[in-house]
């Protein structure tokens, strides 16, 4: 993301068990192939969603 973008429609998607490594590597094959940018997907992008706000990288206005 650049800046100019924006989060029309944002989604969460939960579970009653935590995901398999192999359930996360197919949603992040999923959001590639719509060109959804996830912001966590365990086990694929590891760090949670806030971490570069977190560690003074970005700030939220970057972020």
């Amino acid at each position: 993301m650049n800046g100019n973008e924006h989060i029309h429609y944002p989604m969460i998607i939960v579970k009653n068990k935590p995901f398999s490594q192999l359930e996360s590597k197919k949603l992040k094959e999923t959001a590639d192939k719509g060109k959804i940018v996830p912001l966590y997907i365990p086990y694929v992008n590891d760090k949670e969603p806030l971490y570069h706000i977190k560690q003074g990288h970005l700030t939220s206005v970057e972020f």
